[in-house]
């Protein structure tokens, strides 16, 4: 790597950990290592390779081919070139656990706002019409059965 281009990578990862507790030398990786030890090395050889992390999650920094969990799209494997529109601060490195409501004296995921929930519940087929989704059809029949009991004052089959 040029050394112009290293110290205008530095230069962004100084920024980037301006006002964090983050030390700019632990997202520099050199060759193999985890970690660079000094932030400009001397002397200086063009055969050194440099890689830079891509943002912070979380107080850590992010190389690419690590992977984060983000609440809309799910585990996202990052590469160099960062999807358009992804804000690390939105990012984690661990599922988080989905938010729960109690319905009959059982819990279950609230409705999930990510685009690629399958399992729709119709709320009413008047408009306007409200369609809520989850993850996994057997909570969306459980629920639709335990609302439908609920609003027609039956028990559910």
């Amino acid at each position: 790597m040029r050394q112009a281009d290293y110290l205008r990578s530095y230069a962004a990862i100084l920024d980037m950990c301006a006002g964090t507790n983050v030390d700019p030398l632990a997202c520099i990786r050199t060759n193999a290592q985890k970690k660079t030890t000094v932030a400009i090395p001397h002397p200086w050889d063009e055969k050194t390779k440099f890689t830079f992390a891509l943002g912070l999650v979380e107080g850590m920094p992010v190389f690419s081919g690590d992977a984060v969990w983000h609440s809309d799209d799910g585990w996202i494997v990052l590469t160099v070139n960062v999807p358009k529109g992804l804000k690390f601060s939105e990012c984690t490195w661990e599922i988080p656990e989905p938010p729960m409501f109690e319905l009959g004296g059982k819990k279950f995921p609230c409705a999930s706002k990510k685009r690629s929930a399958m399992y729709g519940l119709c709320a009413t087929p008047q408009s306007p019409l409200m369609t809520l989704c989850w993850n996994s059809p057997s909570d969306r029949d459980e629920i639709q059965n335990m609302l439908i009991a609920l609003i027609t004052g039956k028990e559910k089959a």
